[in-house]
């Protein structure tokens, strides 16, 4: 059933890039939900300053594993995401802005 007021927070699996590796691996986020208007004054801050700092503000938290044990969310596990691997910074805001943005039909 839809409902006029959007949870606060939603699921979503971003595809990560891994150097060597051919295909994304699949990270799931816990975003936070915006409204239309936030959502364009985060992108707009986002521009001006692509950094964790931006990025945590709309991540809630996240299904992420080091050597097969889960890693909880925080800024310096993000910051360390962010430094480890290039592509993630846009991957993960392109992903977030996706599932705001976009419209999910089934095919007819």
């Amino acid at each position: 059933m839809f409902n006029l007021t959007p949870a606060p927070t939603f699921k979503a699996a971003i595809g990560l890039s891994v150097p060597g590796v051919s295909q994304p691996l699949e990270v799931t986020f816990t975003f936070r939900h915006k409204t239309r208007t936030a959502v364009v004054k985060w992108t707009e801050a986002y521009v001006a300053d692509p950094s964790a700092e931006t990025l945590k503000q709309v991540i809630a938290d996240w299904d992420l594993r080091k050597d097969g044990e889960p890693v909880p969310y925080s800024f310096a596990a993000l910051a360390e995401l962010l430094e480890a691997y290039t592509p993630a910074r846009l991957e993960i805001s392109d992903g977030y802005l996706l599932e705001l943005t976009r419209a999910k039909r089934k095919n007819s």
